[in-house]
């Protein structure tokens, strides 16, 4: 994916762990969780 030029980034990485954590508590593979 694109970057995105912006300065209001805080909590990013927090939101992105916590839909990767989502994905494998619904049984998703580590693989496809994270794409």
């Amino acid at each position: 994916a694109p970057r995105i030029r912006a300065y209001n980034t805080h909590g990013t990485g927090c939101t992105l762990a916590s839909c990767i954590a989502a994905e494998l508590a619904k049984g998703s593979p580590m693989l496809p969780a994270v794409q």
